[in-house]
């Protein structure tokens, strides 16, 4: 019986607290930044947009939430890398990839209350997301096609 109303006493505390049951799915978020992945090679620089959401207006909120938007572009990065380096197209198992990053270049951040969503826009090097020898025997392909 204790063991029940702790369990109950649980899921309010986590429902209002804004930890749980969230509005967006991850999969949701994704498919909002998923034509964010841009590539531009004759600069030698990767573009990537970062979603994160929040439930509450104050400041720790957004905080949580600016941290997970950069976490989301660090993902977008890595799932760039991949789909650059296979030629494959994006989907959603792409969420569960894993790798470092090299150090982001934050361009802008947005937040939009309405929806409770906070943005941020990322570059990096080009040549420090895929390592030179990844970008040189992309450089040999497109050679010979």
């Amino acid at each position: 019986m204790m063991r029940r109303k702790l369990f109950v006493a649980l899921i309010l505390v986590l429902s209002f607290s804004g930890i749980a049951f969230s509005e967006y799915s991850a999969i949701e978020l994704f498919e909002m930044t998923k034509q964010s992945l841009v590539c531009d090679r004759e600069n030698n620089l990767a573009f990537v947009r970062g979603v994160g959401k929040f439930r509450a207006s104050d400041s720790r909120s957004i905080l949580l939430a600016r941290r997970a938007a950069l976490t989301s572009a660090r993902r977008g990065l890595l799932i760039l890398r991949e789909r650059i380096l296979t030629q494959d197209e994006i989907s959603p198992e792409d969420l569960r990839i894993s790798g470092t990053v090299p150090p982001l270049k934050l361009i802008s951040e947005d937040k939009n209350p309405d929806q409770k969503l906070y943005f941020v826009s990322v570059q990096v090097s080009l040549s420090e997301l895929l390592g030179e020898n990844a970008l040189n025997a992309l450089s040999e392909l497109q050679n010979l096609q």
